[in-house]
C-alpha cells in the first residue's frame, strides 16, 4: 500500500534537510525499498548513513512500511539503544532518512568473531536489545524484525 507524499509536511515535521548538505560516500546496502549509503553533513561535520527510498511518483506516494518505520524511528529517538533519525528530505526520485551512523550490526559482530564472545559481551548485548525492545513497548510500537542484521552493536 502506498501514501501519498506530502513532501512539505515531512521536512517541516522532522528537519529541514537537503540533499547538497550530505556528502555521499560509500554504498553500505541495499534493501526492498533502495540503498544505504554513507555521507558527511556538512554541517555539523558528523558521518550519518542515509536510507535512499525509491519514489516512483510524487503523486504514487510511499510504502506504507516505510512511512510507518519513519513515524517509529522519530518517536523513540531518545532511546540510547534505537537508531537515531535526524533529518528526512526529498531528491529527485527519493525520499531519503538520515540516520545515524553505525560502524556494526550484531550480525557483523557474530560473523567476525574467532572465538565465542565472552559471557559478559553476551549479556550486555541482550540487555541492550532487551532495554531497546522495552523502550519500543512502552510506546505500543512493536518491533517485527528481530534478527541480528537488525540489531545496532554499541560496545
Amino acid at each position: 500500500m502506498q501514501l501519498p507524499v506530502d513532501v512539505e509536511l515531512l521536512e517541516s515535521r522532522l528537519g529541514q534537510g537537503k540533499s547538497n548538505r550530505y556528502v555521499s560516500q560509500e554504498k553500505l546496502g541495499e534493501g526492498t525499498f533502495g540503498e544505504v549509503r554513507a555521507a558527511i553533513d556538512s554541517v555539523s561535520g558528523i558521518r550519518v548513513a542515509i536510507k535512499y527510498v525509491r519514489i516512483l511518483s510524487r503523486k504514487a506516494g510511499i510504502p506504507k512500511a516505510v512511512f510507518r518505520e519513519m513515524e517509529s524511528l522519530k518517536q523513540l529517538s531518545q532511546c540510547e539503544y534505537i537508531l537515531k533519525l535526524f533529518d528526512v528530505f526529498t531528491d529527485e526520485s527519493n525520499l531519503c532518512l538520515v540516520t545515524e551512523y553505525v560502524e556494526s550490526d550484531l550480525s557483523e559482530v557474530i560473523q567476525h568473531s574467532k572465538q565465542h564472545l565472552p559471557r559478559s559481551h553476551l549479556k550486555s548485548l541482550f540487555k541492550m536489545i532487551l532495554e531497546g525492545l522495552s523502550y519500543c513497548h512502552t510506546r505500543n510500537i512493536i518491533h517485527r524484525d528481530i534478527k541480528p542484521a537488525s540489531e545496532l552493536h554499541h560496545i
